[in-house]
């Protein structure tokens, strides 16, 4: 068997059946470049020393229309009080919606759960460990 080690950054891909998008040189060092999807297997080693604090938020969306997740961030803004709308350059460009910074992810759960209750969109938690991409930040007193 073939191992790579590699640094997960980012949620994705948000395609059925797909548990992670490879750089083509961790997909070379595995042999499977050229298959373009392949099985793998994955093993939590751990996080170094530097990593910044872990942070959650609850996702809510992921659009390839910035304007899209601008208004559905400004809305989100007027329920909660404080929204994010952060471009992912290096996910094809997809502008993600986030609410709420937790130092915990029960935290960050409780709160995906409440807006997919009251929202009825599909909800998630992710990591906001580094600093955003661009970050677009919306609030308003709540």
């Amino acid at each position: 068997m073939c191992a790579v080690l590699v640094r997960i950054n980012d949620r994705g891909p948000f395609v059925d059946n797909r548990i992670i998008d490879l750089s083509f040189a961790a997909a070379s060092a595995l042999g499977i470049a050229d298959l373009g999807v392949a099985p793998v297997v994955l093993e939590t080693v751990g996080t170094t020393a530097t990593d910044p604090p872990t942070r959650f938020a609850a996702q809510v969306g992921a659009f390839r229309d910035r304007n899209e997740a601008r208004r559905v961030c400004e809305d989100l803004v007027r329920v909660y009080g404080v929204a994010q709308v952060v471009l992912r350059p290096y996910d094809a460009g997809l502008s993600t919606v986030v609410v709420g910074q937790f130092g915990t992810r029960d935290e960050a759960d409780t709160l995906a759960a409440i807006i997919h209750a009251e929202q009825r969109v599909l909800t998630f938690v992710v990591r906001v460990d580094n600093p955003p991409a661009y970050p677009e930040c919306f609030s308003a007193a709540h």
